[in-house]
């Protein structure tokens, strides 16, 4: 992109702006939680970088005081609308040299399937991404992306007693030089861990990358129904 620097008066120079690097633009979530009858209960932690801090700070300051906290709460949400924070604070949103961290306690009701014998959980929480596909019969143009960036999400799930791991789903991935994905889970002592990273590296995605675009997207739509699957210990 181009930016316009005055000199002095009536004196102007066009520059070019420098792109940021995927690797500034960056939210890393970790969530650890347990699962009581059909809800999630868990503590998580969130830091934004860069552009990803940016839309968190604009979004607050837009809204009016008593509303800026529920907008800042709003990028913390996931697995669904019955997603409900109970405790939350924030650090370095207004300090520049600072990332912002937010802190929040949560509840999700409803979430897990609970059978006689089974539990199935599903650990994807976050959906950045989903159903993101490219209409690419009536898409005439390539498309703009506002900033290149990295999410990563880390879901570490309590095992409850009595229970026992029957299926873990596998690990999957999607590599393109300007976009792609790594899910992976694994048992380690009493938790499962879901761990997951999105990157995106173009501002402008031409159409002839449109069908890998779609390709990456209906993989990780698929991937992201994958349900852990617990059974009662014998």
């Amino acid at each position: 992109k181009e930016g316009l620097v005055g000199e002095g008066e009536n004196k102007f120079e066009i520059i070019k702006v420098p792109v940021v690097p995927k690797e500034k633009n960056t939210v890393n979530d970790t969530c650890i939680f347990s699962v009581e009858n059909k809800m999630l209960k868990g503590k998580g932690k969130s830091v934004f970088t860069g552009y990803k801090k940016l839309d968190v700070f604009y979004k607050r300051y837009a809204k009016g005081k008593e509303e800026a906290n529920d907008a800042m709460k709003a990028f913390l949400y996931k697995g669904s609308n019955k997603f409900n924070i109970t405790d939350f604070k924030y650090d370095g949103l207004d300090d520049r040299d600072k990332d912002l961290t937010m802190d929040y306690d949560f509840t999700l009701p409803d979430y897990a399937q609970v059978l006689s014998d089974q539990i199935y959980v599903n650990l994807n929480l976050d959906k950045t991404l989903t159903n993101e596909e490219i209409d690419i019969p009536n898409r005439k143009n390539d498309e703009v992306v506002e900033y290149k960036f990295i999410n990563h999400h880390t879901s570490k799930f309590e095992l409850p007693k009595g229970f026992n791991i029957k299926y873990l789903p596998p690990n999957d991935s999607f590599h393109d030089d300007e976009f792609g994905y790594d899910i992976s889970y694994k048992h380690l002592d009493n938790f499962i861990y879901c761990d997951k990273s999105i990157y995106v590296d173009h501002l402008l995605l031409k159409k002839g990358k449109f069908e890998a675009w779609n390709k990456m997207i209906k993989q990780l739509n698929k991937a992201y129904k994958e349900v852990v699957v617990l059974q009662v210990s014998k």
